[in-house]
């Protein structure tokens, strides 16, 4: 499981990092807005861009990705989200031929592999990877989006994705002599159809290949049976639990 973190945080990082110039469609100098809880960015590209994210988490959906992985760590694997507004999500990412499924509702976190979940109190938090934050937080997607293209030219393509109407919005540029790009798309009612980006040394893509506006209350069942834990996670857990919570 620490091999598929490491390579879904590559795109967190890789995007964030990049700034600068580009051509088609564009806008510069995005801003964020702290007190608001989500990031904004100005621009008519960029507050395109910041209205879809902020559209992210309202709709029912089933969501299936393929995503990859080069550089330091590489990796192949696909990411499904059930998501039913505002408070139960599951995420099951596989990698390797391991499956590690993670969910919340209202009124219970588990993490499920190998055969089992463990039940997580509410108060140990409901995102075991930092990167999956961004597909359990509404607000978490439109900051880090925000963040990644703040002062940079955001351009606009349109493309077919997973049977979608697709919006496509790309930064790229040099900081501190390395040159990177990163792209989000979006669908017209905010659901994340894909993230790229990548540098010299290493590349991330996530992108859908299924969506679904529906989900079943089944969908956020523990696959497995469960063991009901006091409080927070204990060391030696199985491989493929996630043995920290924020």
């Amino acid at each position: 499981m620490r091999r598929t973190a490491l390579g879904l945080l590559a795109i967190a990082l890789l995007v964030a990092a990049c700034g600068g110039g580009s051509s088609g469609r564009s806008q510069t100098g995005a801003s964020t807005d702290p007190a608001a809880g989500a990031g904004s960015v100005s621009g008519s590209a960029g507050e395109e861009l910041s209205a879809l994210t902020q559209k992210w988490g309202t709709t029912s959906a089933t969501l299936r990705y393929t995503y990859s992985s080069t550089g330091v760590t590489s990796d192949v694997g696909t990411f499904v989200l059930y998501w039913e507004p505002p408070s139960s999500r599951r995420l099951d990412v596989t990698s390797g031929g391991t499956t590690s499924v993670f969910i919340t509702t209202a009124s219970a976190s588990y993490a499920c592999s190998a055969g089992a979940c463990i039940s997580i109190p509410q108060s140990a938090g409901q995102a075991p990877l930092p990167f999956l934050g961004l597909f359990t937080d509404p607000n978490a997607l439109a900051t880090q989006v925000a963040a990644s293209v703040a002062g940079s030219d955001v351009e606009t393509s349109s493309r077919s994705i997973a049977g979608e109407d697709a919006t496509c919005f790309k930064a790229s540029g040099t900081t501190e002599g390395q040159t990177g790009s990163g792209e989000y798309c979006f669908a017209s009612d905010g659901l994340l159809l894909s993230i790229a980006g990548g540098d010299a040394t290493s590349t991330f893509q996530m992108e859908a290949t299924s969506v679904e506006r529906s989900v079943s209350e089944a969908d956020f069942d523990p696959p497995f049976p469960v063991t009901e834990l006091p409080s927070g996670l204990p060391s030696g857990l199985p491989s493929g639990f996630p043995t920290t919570t924020p």
